[in-house]
């Protein structure tokens, strides 16, 4: 399987509580070229959750380029991990180079330590 940045796919995602876990959907963060060379790939959850949150990115059915999501879904720009390739059990669908530049701007935002 190829995986590019913004490829959605199907991994096991822990609860924050790290008390449990279950499959969904998580776009691909890290660039082509690192997933290419490495063994791991950073990724991020969607949610079908629309509470508030300021780092929370809605992703609609115009945001993708290739596939669907089964529901109004939402990117969470804080939670950002890695995972080993080989625990993807498929990829689902692919978000928009568009919509990907927000979503790195939103995780650069989370990170930058200027911006207090």
């Amino acid at each position: 399987m190829k995986l590019t940045q913004g490829s959605i796919v199907i991994t096991s995602f822990p609860f924050a509580d790290k008390k449990g876990q279950k499959l969904r959907p998580a776009p691909v963060v890290s660039n082509s070229n690192f997933n290419k060379n490495s063994s791991d790939i950073w990724i991020t959850v969607i949610t079908s959750q629309s509470k508030y949150s300021k780092h929370k990115l809605p992703i609609l059915p115009s945001h993708l380029t290739e596939g669907k999501l089964l529901k109004e879904s939402y990117i969470k720009c804080t939670s950002l991990t890695y995972i080993a390739k080989n625990l993807i059990e498929k990829q689902v669908a692919k978000v928009s180079r568009n919509k990907m530049e927000e979503v790195l701007k939103e995780v650069a935002k989370i990170l930058d330590p200027t911006n207090d």
